[in-house]
């Protein structure tokens, strides 16, 4: 049985490609891409997402000081909303 873990465990390991040359590069121009993906998906996303978070702060507003069940439907439906536009973003979210 344990060889054939050992087994197991090389081929997984032959299949691996480890030769990471950090010398060799593409020479691809990211600048285009990442310039498009920062003004075309990241910052509207973030601009979105901060108007469904000030909603939502609105809607908490709103059923803190009335806690009604139209109040509450309302809360849920514009934390439902923020929820999902922040998965959008949630993505992009580096190095903090």
């Amino acid at each position: 049985m344990r060889y054939i873990y050992i087994l197991f465990f090389a081929s997984i390991l032959s299949a691996c490609n480890i030769t990471d040359n950090p010398g060799t590069s593409d020479n691809y121009d990211r600048t285009i891409l990442l310039a498009n993906m920062a003004d075309g998906i990241i910052i509207p996303k973030h601009n979105t997402f901060q108007s469904q978070l000030n909603e939502l702060k609105l809607a908490v507003d709103s059923f803190s000081v009335s806690t009604t069940m139209n109040n509450l439907n309302g809360l849920r439906q514009s934390w439902e909303s923020a929820y999902k536009n922040w998965q959008y973003i949630e993505m992009f979210n580096m190095g903090n």
